[in-house]
């Protein structure tokens, strides 16, 4: 069908928001067949304010990841950016979830006109509908449960490594990483934190603000936990704002893993990062120390030079 559309008419160029959905994943394999120019609009890097444009591919797949950071350090210089700082308050989440409701309610209105429609997402609209009206219903014990359990992680004083969870549909975690699964992902750091971390040490899990639920995620953590002997030694905070407990994170490739690298001391590394990512590279994520021997590819260490003498030793 595409093919025919570009032979009718003078396509030279086509724009998408994100390129590893099915559909726009065929369009840029003829696209660079046929030597059209492909636009990608992807959520920014440095979400929620920036929107990320690139040519040929976002993410993963962004020319960027064949560059070293000296290059592009290199093209910046002679580069004319018209640069706008980004605001101190944005993107209320209750706007992003009012948008995102009247889109699915349009969605699920309205597609009959197309009953052969095979969406990208595994659940369909109407299961993900009743997945988020069951979140808002239980929203304010969520509150109730993130205050309680982030006070106490706070207060305890105790070494704490936070992991960035992600949204399992998220096409930065299924196209970029090694997991097919949350489920995957949380084994291999549980796993990887029972054989490495000192015994002072705790994992807090933070759910995505957006995580539906669909996936009963701190059930699947609390049985890994058992298996792994470390049942008395994690947290799991549902949702809610980032910045609280932002310390050493070990994350796949979430953008939010930013915000610990601008956190950053002297010579601390406050990131572990398993997918791939534009700011995975050696120079500013060097490579974490051997010396543990983990079994898995995600090793845990601590920062050097940090606070509460928080070592892998």
């Amino acid at each position: 069908m595409l093919s025919t559309i570009i032979a009718e008419k003078p396509i030279t160029d086509i724009v998408l928001y994100g390129d590893t959905r099915p559909l726009h994943a065929e369009a840029i394999k003829l696209a660079k067949a046929l030597d059209l120019r492909v636009h990608v609009f992807e959520e920014g890097y440095l979400r929620p304010y920036w929107v990320n444009y690139q040519r040929g591919g976002a993410n993963g797949n962004s020319r960027l990841m064949g560059m070293t950071v000296a290059q592009m350090q290199k093209v910046l210089r002679k580069a004319k950016i018209d640069h706008t700082e980004a605001p101190a308050h944005w993107d209320d989440i209750r706007q992003h979830a009012y948008y995102s409701f009247i889109y699915h309610l349009q969605i699920l209105l309205n597609n009959r006109t197309y009953p052969n429609y095979q969406s990208h997402p595994a659940d369909r609209i109407a299961q993900e509908f009743r997945t988020y009206l069951r979140r808002v219903l239980v929203h304010p014990i969520e509150i109730l449960k993130r205050y309680i359990t982030t006070r106490r992680i706070i207060h305890s004083g105790q070494a704490y490594h936070l992991v960035l969870m992600q949204l399992e549909h998220d096409s930065a975690f299924l196209m970029h990483s090694p997991f097919t699964s949350m489920p995957e992902f949380l084994r291999c750091v549980i796993k990887a934190f029972a054989a490495g971390a000192p015994r002072h040490h705790r994992l807090v899990f933070k759910a995505h603000p957006l995580e539906s639920g669909r996936r009963a995620l701190e059930r699947d953590v609390a049985a890994l936990a058992a298996h792994y002997k470390i049942a008395d030694r994690f947290d799991y905070v549902p949702g809610g704002k980032l910045a609280q407990l932002l310390d050493h994170a070990v994350t796949v490739n979430s953008t939010a893993g930013q915000q610990a690298l601008w956190r950053r001391s002297g010579n601390a590394q406050p990131i572990c990062k398993i997918g791939s990512s534009l700011v995975a590279f050696r120079s500013i994520i060097p490579p974490y120390p051997r010396r543990w021997h983990c079994p898995l590819a995600i090793e845990f260490w601590c920062l050097r030079k940090w606070k509460m003498t928080r070592q892998f030793d």
